[in-house]
């Protein structure tokens, strides 16, 4: 895993940055957002190497086709048993090198308060999630209110597994894709203490009438929304 990780520490600054394939939709996006001007709370990216680095182990990928053989994911515990066995997999493979990468991500992009580290967001950040022919809108895992690079890189591994969840896996299936065939940075970002949290649609979400503007939001972190 070495030499992934010397490329996989992926700063808004990096030209790699612009790349979907190396920081996934939501690293992206937040890149072009830094780059227009508005105000994005600091981050980093664990980049796409360091997901393949481990999920390429052998172990890892014995677990993993072993667990999608002779089962059809898009029945709820055929899927569920292939998902945990994925999980358990990536969780217990080593990733050498991972936590000292999260300290240097957070000492050089995450600013400090009183000499503390503040607590952070660890967002998954698949590659593909939002296209034109798919949306993985929730169906893979984020972490609130994490501190600590011991913390933080435990977090990074369980959104690792989260890219084998049940219903990533069922999804996949039914839009015709390989159920294993996933990509995924993981965005490591300041938390900021919401009053009010919202999500625009300039489309209907229902009836994908460009009529009218939908307007969703809720008291204090958007979580419980987009969750919802």
């Amino acid at each position: 895993m070495p030499d992934a990780l010397h490329d996989g520490l992926i700063l808004a600054s990096h030209e790699t940055a612009d790349q979907e394939t190396s920081v996934g939709g939501k690293g992206m996006n937040l890149t072009r957002l830094v780059r227009g001007g508005l105000q994005v709370p600091p981050f980093f990216v664990v980049g796409t190497p360091c997901f393949r680095a481990c999920v390429d182990q052998d172990a890892v990928r014995a677990a993993i086709t072993a667990a999608l053989a002779d089962r059809d994911v898009t029945v709820l515990a055929q899927g569920e048993a292939a998902s945990e066995e994925i999980r358990q997999a990536i969780l217990a493979a080593p990733a050498e090198g991972l936590e000292q990468l999260v300290a240097q991500g957070l000492d050089e992009a995450i600013p400090r308060v009183d000499d503390a580290q503040p607590f952070v967001a660890v967002r998954s950040s698949c590659v593909g999630e939002d296209s034109a022919e798919a949306s993985f809108a929730g169906q893979m895992d984020s972490y609130l209110f994490v501190r600590g690079a011991e913390d933080v890189a435990a977090a990074v591994k369980q959104c690792w597994a989260s890219a084998f969840g049940a219903r990533a896996l069922a999804y996949r299936v039914q839009k015709g894709m390989a159920p294993a065939a996933v990509d995924m940075a993981v965005v490591v970002q300041e938390m900021i203490g919401g009053e009010v949290s919202g999500v625009m649609f300039t489309a209907c979400p229902t009836t994908g009438h460009r009529d009218r503007v939908v307007i969703s939001s809720t008291w204090g972190l958007g979580e419980g929304l987009v969750s919802g």
